[in-house]
């Protein structure tokens, strides 16, 4: 009984330990994921106009949509896992109403 009351709590907290660390890894990868495809846009040079207007102001809803399109198209040229990664990112701003995530992509690093 009492190795009982010691193992699990260990085992909780190796447990906690282990998702945090996969959560941080997570983020790492998306933000890695996120410099590529920055990387390609800002070597596009049809979207140096929008780098530009993204580096002064933010992107008004007409802008936010054609560089949303721009940045599908240039995912195209990344690895599948990053490829997905961007995916989640533009849908998970496409929910919340927020283009943070598409104006950090757009503006200049």
């Amino acid at each position: 009984m009492s190795y009982v009351v010691v193992i699990l709590p260990i085992v909780a907290l190796v447990m906690s330990i282990v998702a945090a660390a996969m959560t941080l890894w997570n983020a790492i990868l998306a933000l890695r994921a996120k410099e590529r495809a920055r990387d390609i846009l800002h070597a596009e040079t049809s979207v140096h106009e929008l780098i530009e207007i993204a580096s002064r102001r933010p992107l008004n809803q007409e802008e936010t949509e054609r560089a949303r399109r721009i940045i599908e198209s240039a995912a195209q040229h990344l690895v599948e896992k990053d490829r997905i990664l961007i995916d989640k990112g533009l849908n998970q701003s496409s929910k919340s109403g927020e283009r943070r995530y598409i104006h950090d992509l757009m503006s200049a690093a």
